[in-house]
């Protein structure tokens, strides 16, 4: 057990590439080209935000979904911290957006990738990638092929309506994007 949740923490050379290509490539396609930040879906956010489409998405970086994720997951203690460190707030976005540029210049890639893997909630109870390379396919986060990958990178988004037990069709639909 760790924090709160039981978890398999993995070292980077545990979890197969094609994990680590396939959440890039769904959460944020420019995560090499930034430095935690990404100006243009940060933007992209903002306008949504403004307008009020409560559908707009981006913004969000591996860096600040790992902040936003941490503070749920592993600080919030009571129910009140948890509403707070998922708010729809302009001074909790940016407060991950600082936090998100620490993070950046803290950490190589490699490293904040492998620290995001291993924190994040899969649905079903599965806390981290180990975990939930166990929990729906009974192997090793190194074992993990491209539809294994590209199933669980898609979770991420909505664990609980993208539930592949319970949701399998929008599961697959997910995956397959």
């Amino acid at each position: 057990w760790l924090y709160s949740q039981r978890r398999f923490e993995v070292p980077g050379d545990k979890i197969a590439n094609t994990m680590k290509l396939a959440i890039v490539s769904i959460e944020d396609k420019r995560f090499a080209d930034h430095n935690g930040l990404d100006w243009q879906g940060s933007l992209t956010g903002l306008s949504g935000y403004l307008s009020g489409d409560p559908t707009t998405r981006g913004g969000s970086t591996i860096e600040q979904q790992y902040v936003k994720n941490y503070q749920l997951l592993v600080t919030a203690q009571t129910n009140a911290e948890r509403r707070a460190a998922v708010e729809i707030s302009p001074a909790r976005k940016l407060r991950e957006m600082r936090m998100a540029l620490t993070l950046d210049k803290t950490f190589t890639k490699a490293e904040i990738l492998t620290r995001y893997l291993n924190l994040l909630s899969f649905g079903n109870n599965a806390f981290g990638i180990q975990d939930a390379a166990q929990t729906y396919f009974g192997i090793n986060a190194s074992q993990l092929n491209w539809q294994q990958a590209a199933l669980l990178a898609g979770l991420v988004q909505s664990e609980s309506s993208l539930n592949p037990y319970t949701n399998p069709e929008g599961a697959l639909q997910r995956r397959n994007l």
